[in-house]
């Protein structure tokens, strides 16, 4: 059967709502996802992506741009690297073509619901590029990663998919909810889901060194001009981390003398490996532009 007949006789969808609380989240968050059966039938068609920003495709109703975008899709592209994805930065190249729409206004108790977002029709835009200069406007001012532990955030993030062949919809992706964070921007990236991407190709994940310690925090992406990347960290309570001098934010430049300049997620959790007792050093950046020196000695897993 032809891929194009097969998108038109399985037209079925699958859709599974989550809720899962933790710390950092005191609302949801709450998630929905659905997979066209064309992807869940022939899940050997999607190996290569490309990530276009959501900006071009709807300018008027787009919350986050420019700069700020730019890092997101970077982080997007991150998960999907470290599930084993191949990332392309051309249209015709790619597999599956994925855009992401954030807002700033999930609501308490909000329940998602996917009658309430359709997906745009799919333009040729110049897409998110790993390799050359970003999209958007420079002169846009990115909203610098400040430390605010009474701050709330409520996070609302679409993911959507498309067969990059016919342009189609074949999944869609919502989460949302209201957290502990003083960025609403490092809060979406903990929305990116992990398993929804499965149901379009189940690659080999990406290994990382063997060590039973833990450092206790979670990396998200950030920029200051849209074309240097940094790892900014959110601490995990009783970690670690939480025993060092860092803060939820605080950028890491280095690890152990090593520039974290560029570097994907993916390498970043390969340097934070370690057994217990083992001491990594940072340097660390922090708002309003302190540098300092920092050591973490991993702990054991929880």
């Amino acid at each position: 059967m032809g891929r194009f007949t097969f998108l038109a006789v399985f037209l079925s969808s699958l859709s599974i709502t989550s809720c899962h609380q933790s710390w950092y989240w005191i609302d949801g968050p709450r998630s929905i996802q659905s997979v066209d059966s064309l992807a869940r039938f022939g899940p050997s068609l999607y190996h290569s992506f490309t990530a276009i920003p959501y900006s071009e495709l709807d300018s008027a109703a787009a919350q986050v741009f420019g700069r700020d975008e730019n890092a997101m899709l970077f982080a997007l592209v991150n998960e999907l690297l470290g599930q084993g994805f191949q990332y392309v930065d051309d249209l015709d190249s790619a597999d599956f073509i994925v855009t992401e729409c954030i807002r700033r206004d999930f609501k308490w108790h909000e329940e998602v619901d996917s009658t309430k977002y359709i997906a745009l029709p799919m333009k040729r835009v110049l897409p998110f590029s790993l390799n050359s200069s970003p999209f958007g406007s420079l002169d846009h001012e990115p909203l610098i990663p400040q430390y605010d532990r009474n701050a709330r955030v409520s996070p609302k993030l679409t993911i959507v998919v498309y067969d990059s062949k016919t342009l189609k919809e074949i999944g869609q992706y919502q989460s949302g909810g209201i957290a502990n964070a003083g960025n609403v921007l490092v809060a979406s990236q903990h929305l990116i889901p992990a398993s929804f991407f499965r149901a379009f190709y189940n690659p080999v994940p990406m290994t990382f060194p063997s060590g039973k310690g833990q450092a206790g925090l979670r990396p998200s992406i950030w920029t200051f001009d849209a074309l240097n990347f940094w790892p900014t960290v959110t601490i995990y309570p009783n970690s670690p981390a939480a025993s060092s001098h860092l803060k939820d934010y605080d950028l890491i430049l280095e690890i152990d003398g090593r520039s974290t300049q560029n570097i994907d997620l993916i390498e970043f959790r390969r340097r934070m490996k370690g057994e217990v007792g083992h001491r990594l050093i940072l340097t660390a950046w922090r708002w309003p532009g302190t540098v300092f020196l920092d050591t973490i000695v991993m702990g054991p897993r929880n």
